[in-house]
């Protein structure tokens, strides 16, 4: 799989989707946001670096965690709800580890959205900036969602988000950030502009959140 020109090294592995009705969790295909997510963090690496970053239903895909590794971020930390995409992530960073000197920074946890214990994990940590891609499909988890990212949000952080549109899904993720505290702002000119660069401005879009507390 080709990130983009700075990782055209990574490798992994996934389930083709022409599966999808037959497994039961979809963390375990590659889908077009991951591509897209990867691909304008390691474009916009300087909104990065030096920053401690977790990415939220990462699945089995490990491309947006090298491309934040690869930018600098000060610590990655790459989380999925389900034991086989985390242990499908393991095994794909684990065939990518020899070919970068980089990803020292990073680290694979669970993390259900819901789950106290989980979040409590976290022992408080508050990450400057979440990223996630195509977590907006299944309208009953986005509650979850959003009320793991204003607590794990850094009071001057922001929760980016890259997703395939769905009918009305903007408009209540929109509705359930607000309830959990959350803000939303205008997406990084730099953010949006890689993504029209990929000509996937017709296909992809782009969410971004701040803390309701501060601004």
């Amino acid at each position: 799989v080709t990130v983009c020109k700075n990782l055209d090294r990574v490798s992994l592995v996934s389930i083709s989707k022409e599966h999808m009705h037959s497994v039961h969790s979809t963390g375990l295909m590659l889908w077009d946001g991951a591509k897209a997510l990867s691909e304008i963090i390691s474009s916009c690496a300087d909104d990065f670096k030096g920053k401690n970053v977790i990415e939220l239903g990462c699945g089995c895909s490990p491309l947006s965690a090298i491309a934040l590794s690869a930018s600098g971020a000060a610590s990655v930390a790459a989380t999925d709800g389900n034991p086989e995409a985390l242990k499908m992530l393991q095994d794909n960073l684990d065939m990518n580890s020899a070919k970068f000197d980089f990803m020292s920074s990073l680290s694979v946890r669970r993390l259900r959205w819901d789950s106290g214990e989980d979040l409590g994990g976290f022992s408080g940590k508050r990450y400057d900036a979440i990223v996630a891609s195509d977590v907006l499909y299944i309208e009953e988890a986005i509650p979850a969602l959003f009320q793991a990212a204003a607590r794990l949000l850094a009071e001057e952080g922001y929760f980016l988000i890259c997703y395939t549109p769905r009918r009305a899904i903007e408009e209540k993720a929109l509705l359930y950030a607000e309830k959990a505290g959350l803000k939303s702002t205008e997406v990084l000119p730099s953010f949006q502009q890689q993504l029209e660069r990929q000509g996937r401005k017709s296909t992809m879009r782009l969410l971004q959140f701040v803390s309701g507390a501060k601004h």
